[in-house]
């Protein structure tokens, strides 16, 4: 590159990172995307096969590993910036166990691309059109009957969602502040990155999400699976639309990827800058070549994808 193109790449740059910011700003969508999100480390053919019956055709199941769960999490936080939110990514991976990473991962995928997120445990039993508007402009998700509060089993939302940056910013802060929750709540570690702290952050921002189900706890068979947990259409309650597979529930208890939280918890080792067991940062060498490829413009297998 010659000194002339050098000095104009330098001038223009501040005009494209203001362009940048500015698109990312404005650029609220206005519907939900046909995008199933789910991770964890699970056969992404036995998920699709649960729930491909119950979705609309042309619906995308996309599957993050632990690796690319990592690396979509970076490249997400660069993004997040332009909208003032600081650290994303380094919230992430100071928190020691997988399922609250994954707890703040759920908002930043559906605030960058919108979609739906759902557990892996979770199993379509209605069709998704019978508690789901796709046209729906707004943050969808369940309310919890046994706890009192929002779940984020279910998330559903279109990209740039102002309550998912709520939602983010509040996780952010908390683990920020090294938060173990309110002590003399029944269920403090679900308040720091978990259900509690997504409905502390949507109370706190004056939010009135759209509820889809209602979830409560039990055991059960229902269109053939046997289940731990259930979610019912909501306001009436009447009939099922989804469960938690049992079989599934209890492998993510015992799985050698898996960590236990609430041991984490107790143990007061939740963060990766507090003595505990080695952070499990998963495929450094991996992601390297991963940020490589992103980095030169091409992100090499971001994700697993199947369009049924």
């Amino acid at each position: 590159m010659n000194l002339l193109a050098s000095v104009a790449l330098l001038v223009s740059f501040p005009v494209v990172m203001q362009a940048l910011r500015l698109s990312v700003l404005t650029d609220t969508a206005t519907s939900i995307p046909q995008i199933i999100f789910f991770t964890g480390p699970w056969d992404p053919e036995e998920v699709v096969n649960n729930n491909r019956g119950f979705v609309p055709s042309g619906t995308e199941f996309r599957f993050f590993n632990y690796t690319q769960l990592d690396a979509s999490a970076r490249n997400i936080s660069a993004h997040l910036e332009l909208v003032g939110i600081n650290g994303a990514y380094e919230a992430f991976r100071n928190l020691r166990p997988r399922a609250l990473r994954v707890d703040l991962w759920r908002a930043m995928i559906l605030w960058e691309h919108g979609g739906i997120y759902l557990d892996a445990k979770m199993v379509m039993v209605q069709s998704m059109s019978k508690w789901l508007n796709l046209k729906s402009q707004g943050l969808n998700l369940c309310w919890d009957d046994f706890g009192g509060f929002y779940t984020n089993q279910v998330l559903a939302s279109p990209a740039r969602n102002h309550d998912l940056e709520s939602i983010i910013r509040h996780i952010v802060s908390n683990v920020q502040a090294h938060s173990y929750g309110d002590p003399t709540a029944k269920w403090p570690f679900l308040s720091i990155t978990g259900p509690i702290a997504y409905t502390n952050a949507l109370k706190g921002n004056g939010s009135n999400p759209q509820t889809i189900c209602a979830t409560n706890h039990g055991e059960g068979i229902s269109h053939g699976w046997s289940w731990d947990g259930v979610a019912y259409d909501y306001p009436g309650r009447s009939s099922a639309v989804m469960v938690n597979s049992k079989k599934v529930h209890e492998q993510m208890r015992s799985c050698a990827e898996c960590d236990k939280y609430q041991d984490l918890f107790n143990s007061h080792q939740l963060y990766c800058d507090e003595a505990g067991p080695a952070c499990q940062l998963q495929g450094q060498s991996s992601l390297l070549q991963v940020y490589e490829a992103a980095d030169s413009g091409g992100l090499a297998n971001p994700y697993w994808s199947k369009v049924v």
